[in-house]
């Protein structure tokens, strides 16, 4: 570390360093971005960018367990996940309740969901009248 203009010692370079500050709050001009001398995070990415695509955005836990319950009724529910508020008296609300406080039963539940969204049932067709 070399000593500033005052004799005092940070660490980050002196005046005569090309593109490096002396201290956050000097004023000085530098090469350097603000939001690198002043520790801020960089600034956003632009939305020309492609984000991500999740699947569950926007979907809520309840909708997932309806939409499971009138594809595979409770009791096809319970032999695919097996859990209790699935099996014993279930109930909409009593799942809701423990796979908000359950992490792994709620994986399997969103699991379940986006395979069965990525997998729709086929319409079965009218019987021919001949």
């Amino acid at each position: 570390m070399s000593p500033n203009i005052r004799g005092e010692r940070f660490g980050v370079g002196t005046p005569d360093d090309v593109g490096i500050a002396m201290h956050p709050r000097a004023r000085c001009s530098t090469r350097l971005p603000r939001h690198a001398i002043l520790d801020l995070p960089p600034p956003p990415t632009p939305m020309t960018e492609p984000r991500p695509v999740d699947p569950l955005h926007g979907v809520t836990l309840k909708a997932m367990v309806e939409h499971l319950v009138e594809r595979y009724g409770w009791d096809g529910l319970g032999e695919r996940i097996e859990i209790r508020s699935f099996t014993h008296d279930p109930s909409v609300n009593s799942s809701l309740k423990f796979l908000r406080k359950t992490p792994w039963a709620r994986a399997k539940v969103e699991s379940l969901y986006l395979h069965s969204a990525a997998h729709p049932r086929k319409a079965p067709k009218p019987p021919a009248d001949q």
